[in-house]
């Protein structure tokens, strides 16, 4: 299976998904905090939680009938202020055999996925219960995601530009099977990139 870079640090591996959402930000500060902050690439940009837990993070996938298999996970967090306790989310349904070992450092950090990992995935959400910070808060530098576009989704183009615009929004979440009291927090960030037609 071909490993390539689908989310974080690449232009081109953010055009593969349509939205990234998050539980909370740091005083609803999405300007500097804000969820897009985690995969822009820039080392000195983080998102940064609100205090609390559980906190999140998801990506969904732009279009319809899209398929990726997914393979590794790679998070770099701040010491102080790693997330905990981690259960990564596909479509609505907790990964089972997900290797997770977090360390409370400034590595970066591996989540292996059951390899191959096959989905028709419109969500991928990592929920973490806990934090290593005592108000649960969670800094997160750097989230990449692995893996392999299986067969792109209808509407989009793999070349066409996404995550170009910022909101702060409260919507249901897209995967209505993950049950999380966050879903309804009304501190909730989301980051929306435009489709290109």
């Amino acid at each position: 299976m071909d490993d390539s870079l689908l989310l974080g640090e690449n232009e081109a591996a953010a055009s593969t998904w349509v939205s990234l959402r998050a539980s909370s930000t740091l005083e609803r500060n999405v300007v500097a905090y804000g969820v897009e902050k985690a995969v822009d690439g820039a080392p000195d940009s983080c998102w940064n939680s609100g205090p609390g837990s559980p906190q999140w993070i998801e990506a969904s996938l732009m279009g319809d009938g899209g398929k990726l298999a997914l393979s590794r996970i790679e998070l770099v967090f701040q010491g102080g202020f790693v997330g905990r306790d981690v259960t990564v989310v596909v479509d609505g349904h907790a990964v089972e055999n997900a290797q997770i070992v977090l360390s409370d450092s400034n590595d970066s950090q591996i989540i292996s996925l059951p390899s191959p990992l096959p989905i028709a995935a419109h969500s991928l959400r990592i929920v973490f219960a806990g934090s290593s910070d005592f108000y649960g808060r969670i800094t997160l530098y750097s989230l990449m995601v692995y893996g392999a576009v299986v067969s792109p989704p209808s509407s989009l183009s793999l070349d066409s530009p996404a995550c170009s615009g910022a909101s702060q929004a409260a919507r249901p979440s897209p995967s209505p099977h993950v049950d999380s009291a966050s879903d309804s927090d009304s501190d909730s960030s989301e980051f929306s990139g435009d489709v290109a037609s």
